[in-house]
């Protein structure tokens, strides 16, 4: 393969300009603020109903036994199965029976029935330990985000 004289001439400058890009200081921290204010939707809590609180508890309920075996990484690949099944249980069961509002109703089913459902897989179907408990800490993400954007007394 040959290159031409004139691809030469443009690949002869890359050097150049890649030293100078690597010259320039590089800030330490972001110096622009945001162009457009933050939706109202994104720090409003959504309204829930009683399926999904006590739903939501069980899971809570189901992972605080296990929280400092899951943080220790002391959970064998047969309890993050166990704990899968038992989320699942939840999910299908107490969640599944939820009437919220349609806004909540889609908060709900992006950021915790989703995020839920796919960490639970990992749990269950995940090939090693470390994916196992990806998932585990998954749910404990889903668990404070939950808390935060969701209204749920005593949460």
């Amino acid at each position: 393969m040959t290159i031409h004289r004139t691809s030469r001439r443009r690949l002869a400058w890359v050097p150049a300009i890649l030293a100078l890009a690597c010259a320039l200081p590089i800030p330490l921290h972001a110096t622009t603020t945001p162009g457009t204010p933050v939706s109202p939707t994104a720090s409003a809590t959504f309204a829930t109903d009683a399926a999904v609180r006590e739903g939501m508890q069980g899971v809570r309920d189901i992972m605080a036994v296990q929280e400092e075996r899951i943080r220790t990484g002391a959970l064998a690949p047969s309890d993050y199965r166990a704990l899968a099944v038992a989320i699942d249980a939840q999910l299908h069961g107490r969640l599944a029976q939820r009437a919220l509002p349609k806004a909540s109703a889609v908060a709900f089913q992006a950021s915790v029935w989703q995020d839920l459902t796919y960490c639970v897989g990992l749990m269950r179907d995940g090939r090693s330990l470390g994916l196992q408990r990806t998932g585990a800490f998954g749910v404990q993400q889903v668990l404070r985000n939950y808390g935060q954007f969701f209204d749920h007394p005593g949460w």
